[in-house]
């Protein structure tokens, strides 16, 4: 069973890629993409009680990196996209990205 954490850290990811990948559209560089995604891996971070301060300065510093919570582990997930002019999907069958539906599997 999955402690409240690891639950807290899996939504937070969760969060991060629906966010993520629902901003992948064409002629959006990735560099925005990925900022934009560092700063919501700081907040998560925020949330769970494992950092504080001001996320754009965090950010910059480097402060969002697994180097930096190296004994905290790391929720890994790679998906090949699809990003065309008419906007972005995961081809083929699509991996479950909501915390519950990801823990429905796990059982």
């Amino acid at each position: 069973m999955p402690t409240m954490d690891t639950i807290s850290a899996r939504t937070a990811h969760s969060s991060l890629h629906i966010t993520a990948i629902a901003n992948l559209q064409p002629g959006v560089p990735f560099n925005v993409i990925h900022l934009e995604a560092c700063r919501s891996i700081f907040e998560g971070l925020k949330q769970l009680g494992l950092t504080k301060g001001n996320t754009d300065e965090a950010v910059a510093a480097g402060a969002h990196t697994l180097e930096t919570y190296r004994d905290f582990g790391g929720i890994r997930n790679e998906e090949d996209l699809l990003i065309t002019d008419s906007g972005s999907r995961v081809p083929g069958k699509q991996d479950p990205k909501k915390i519950n539906k990801v823990e429905e599997l796990r059982k």
